[in-house]
C-alpha cells in the first residue's frame, strides 16, 4: 500500500521471545541499515524493557520491506562497548538526522555525528545490533497472485479473522459444493481451496470446512495457524483424533488419511502456505502455534477406520 511504501524504509516489526514467559513478542522498531546489519536505538532505554531480553544475544524475526527475515540480536551498551555503539549511532543518525537532537548528538558541519562527543552520555546508551540472515519466508510477488491483495494484507486483524469464522467460511462450504469450488463468498477464489470433512472426536458427526492447500504429486498439504487469540480450531483435533477425512476438490470427492508433518516437511512448505494467504505468517509470529498436515489418498480396499458420512455437513 502507500503508507507501507512510505514507512518500511524506516520502521520494522521485530518479532522476539520473553526470557522469562517464553512468549513471543511483535513491536514497531524505527531501524537503520548496514549491509546486513540493522541498528535499533531504544528511547529512553532505562524506562523500557524490550530490549533486555536481547542481552547477550538472542534469535529474532524481522518483517520489513515485505520480508521476513532471521537474524540474530544483542542489546549493548557504551559501558561495555562503546566503540560498537558509537558507530551503531552514527549509522543510525545518518540515516535520521532528526534522532540527533532526540538522543542529544552533537553534530559536526563537516563530518558524521559526533557521538563520542560531550553531547551524549555514551556510558547510558543502548544499542541493538541485529545481524539478518536468509529470508525466514519468501516475499510475495506483487502481481496479483492468490493472497498477496488486500484480503491477505489485512487477514491477520480480529475483525477479518471473526468475519471469515462466521460468516465466509460458512457460506463458502455451501457454494463451494454447489458449484464446484467455482463460486465463494468473495466473489473469486483467493487460492487453490478444498473442502475438508472431518469426524467428530465426541460426537462422531461430520465437520466440514473450506480450506487452502498445496499439491505435491499425490501429496495435499494444509494448515492452521492459531491467530493468537482464539481457541484451538475443531477440525485440527479432530484430524489428530480420527486422522481419515473426506475431501473435495472441485467436482472430485476422495478419502484421504492425514498425519503431522516433518520438520522438514514444514521448513519445505510453510513458504507456499504463506504465499497463498500472508496472513498466515502473522499469525504465527503473534501466537507461535501452527499446524501443518500431509495428506495422502486412501486407496480402495484399505483399511480406512472411522470416516465422515459423505455429502453430510455439521452444522456449527
Amino acid at each position: 500500500s502507500p503508507v507501507h511504501g512510505a514507512i518500511s524504509g524506516g520502521v520494522m516489526l521485530l518479532t522476539y521471545q520473553g526470557r522469562r514467559s517464553g512468549r513471543r513478542y511483535t513491536l514497531p522498531v524505527q531501524y537503520a541499515r548496514d549491509g546486513d546489519t540493522l541498528y535499533v536505538v531504544p528511547g529512553q532505554p532505562e524506562q523500557k524493557t524490550w530490549w533486555r531480553n536481547l542481552r547477550g544475544g538472542a534469535p529474532v524475526q524481522v518483517r520489513l520491506q515485505g520480508q521476513v527475515l532471521a537474524g540474530t540480536a544483542e542489546a549493548i551498551n557504551g559501558r561495555d562497548d562503546p566503540e560498537v555503539v558509537a558507530a551503531g549511532f552514527t549509522t543510525y543518525v545518518r540515516r535520521f538526522p532528526r534522532a540527533a537532537r532526540m538522543q542529544q548528538v552533537r553534530a559536526l558541519s563537516d563530518g558524521p555525528p559526533d557521538v563520542a562527543g560531550p553531547g551524549i552520555d555514551l556510558p547510558r546508551a543502548v544499542l541493538v545490533r541485529i545481524a539478518v540472515a536468509a529470508p525466514a519466508v519468501a516475499r510475495p510477488a506483487r502481481d496479483g497472485s492468490p493472497g498477496t491483495g488486500l484480503p491477505g494484507r489485512v487477514g491477520a486483524s480480529r475483525a477479518v479473522v471473526w468475519l471469515v469464522k462466521h460468516v465466509v467460511s460458512p457460506l463458502d462450504r455451501r457454494l463451494y459444493g454447489w458449484t464446484g469450488g467455482r463460486g465463494v463468498a468473495l466473489g473469486r477464489p483467493l487460492g487453490p481451496r478444498l473442502l475438508l470433512t472431518t469426524t467428530g472426536r465426541r460426537t462422531g458427526r461430520p465437520h466440514t470446512t473450506p480450506v487452502f492447500y498445496l499439491r505435491d504429486g499425490d501429496l495435499l498439504i494444509i494448515c492452521n495457524v492459531n491467530p493468537g487469540f482464539e481457541r484451538p480450531n475443531p477440525w485440527t483435533l479432530n484430524m489428530r483424533a480420527r486422522p481419515v477425512a473426506r475431501v473435495q476438490i472441485g467436482h472430485n470427492v476422495g478419502m484421504y488419511r492425514a498425519r503431522p508433518a516433518t520438520d522438514d516437511e514444514v521448513a519445505r512448505y510453510w513458504p507456499r502456505l504463506v504465499g497463498i494467504w500472508p496472513a498466515y505468517q502473522t499469525h504465527f509470529d503473534r501466537s507461535g502455534q501452527r499446524t501443518l498436515f500431509i495428506l495422502e489418498r486412501v486407496r480402495s480396499g484399505s483399511d480406512s477406520g472411522s470416516t465422515p458420512a459423505a455429502g453430510m455437513v455439521e452444522r456449527t
